[in-house]
């Protein structure tokens, strides 16, 4: 038996165990809030599923008609392809360039062709090219200030 006068050190014990029961605390808190989360989330969701299955496409939108739909809108990325032009529609549309260079003896943008001829920046690219490199047409400038003129 120990004598009333000497001390006894429990501080380490007792740390030890103050310690395990806040990890044991904190964890049974972690797995509740876990699953109170997981059953609120599963209850959403099929509350959501629900409502969108007996719903129209007015209820979804907000009432708004098909004519009052806002346009829809592409994913960012790369750009849709185009459909492969034919080396018959590439060689029409470089005699209707040419054809606009010679009307335009001071000069046509590349907008200006666009915009006459009703085509995207992308379909210029390939018969100006061929074009400029036949003798065909020749250009002048650089970028947005490129002018492009009848070689005849």
């Amino acid at each position: 038996m120990k004598e009333p006068h000497e001390s006894v050190d429990v501080m380490p014990d007792l740390r030890r165990t103050i310690r395990i029961l806040t990890e044991d605390f904190a964890d049974a808190v972690a797995s509740a809030v876990q699953g109170a989360v997981r059953e609120q989330a599963s209850e959403f969701a099929e509350g959501l599923l629900e409502a969108l299955r007996s719903a129209s496409l007015s209820d979804i939108v907000g009432g708004a008609g098909p004519a009052e739909l806002p346009p829809a809108r592409r994913a960012a990325g790369p750009a849709r392809r185009q459909r492969r032009r034919t080396a018959g529609e590439i060689d029409q549309l470089a005699k209707e360039i040419v054809d606009l260079c010679k009307k335009h003896p001071e000069g046509v943008k590349a907008e200006e062709m666009r915009a006459v001829l009703k085509v995207e920046a992308g379909q210029l690219q390939r018969p100006v090219f061929l074009l400029l490199k036949r003798g065909t047409i020749r250009k002048t400038g650089q970028k947005r200030s490129t002018l492009y003129f009848s070689a005849a």
